[in-house]
C-alpha cells in the first residue's frame, strides 16, 4: 500500500493529458499511413487498426523477423538524424508494435516515418 501514491501520480498524469490523445491518434494514423504509402511487398499496416495511439506493423517474409526489424532499426544510421530513436516492442515474430504518446511532436513525428520507411526500403528487396 505505500505505493499507492506513485500510483495515483500516473493516473494524475493520465487525466491532465486526455485532451491531447486525439493529436496522439492523429500521429498514429499518420505514420501508418506514410509507411502504406511505399507499398511494401513485406511490411503492411490494416490501417482499419489504427483507431488509438497504438500502431502494429505486420511483417511478411521467410527471413525478416521482428528482431531483425528492430535490430536494423536501432542500428540505422543517418547523419540528418543521428539522434533520433524510434521505440518499438516485437510481440510476435511478425508483428511490432509503435506507440505514440504526448511527448512525441509533429516534428518526431516526421523524423520516425522518416527513419521507419528507410530501414523499410532497406530490408524490402522491392526496393
Amino acid at each position: 500500500m505505500r505505493q499507492v501514491g506513485i500510483l495515483a501520480a500516473a493516473g494524475l498524469v493520465a487525466l491532465e493529458n486526455i485532451p491531447k490523445l486525439v493529436h496522439d491518434h492523429r500521429r498514429a494514423y499518420a505514420f501508418a499511413s506514410a509507411i502504406n504509402e511505399i507499398q511494401s511487398s513485406i511490411f503492411s499496416i490494416d490501417l482499419s487498426t489504427v483507431q488509438t495511439n497504438i500502431v502494429f506493423l505486420n511483417i511478411e517474409s521467410d527471413t525478416i523477423d521482428t528482431t531483425k526489424f528492430i535490430h536494423c532499426l536501432l542500428e540505422f544510421d543517418d547523419a540528418e538524424n543521428e539522434h533520433v530513436v524510434v521505440k518499438c516492442l516485437g510481440l510476435t515474430d511478425s508483428l511490432i508494435r509503435f506507440v505514440f504518446s504526448f511527448e512525441i511532436t509533429d516534428d518526431d513525428l516526421m523524423l520516425a516515418i522518416k527513419k521507419v520507411t528507410s530501414v523499410i526500403k532497406k530490408l524490402d528487396p522491392k526496393f
